[in-house]
């Protein structure tokens, strides 16, 4: 048979219980904004993204257009 928990055990866990009862709101709320900060954050990363792809494309558009003109001389 088990051993059963003594009463001073039993309102230990209790008050623990309880205690984590009334912090569990902030914990899911630390934890909701955490990751909202982090899609804020990578949808910048994607932009900066796009905007360095657009950077290489352009890039690559000059260098096409100077090798075309290269060869009219």
């Amino acid at each position: 048979m088990a051993n059963r928990p003594t009463k001073k055990q039993a309102d230990n866990a209790t008050k623990i219980l309880i205690s984590w009862k009334k912090k569990m709101p902030f914990y899911y709320a630390a934890a909701i904004i955490i990751a909202l900060l982090i899609i804020l954050f990578s949808s910048n990363s994607n932009k900066e993204l796009s905007m360095h792809q657009k950077n290489i494309n352009d890039f690559k558009k000059a260098a096409e257009f100077i090798h075309r003109n290269s060869f009219k001389n």
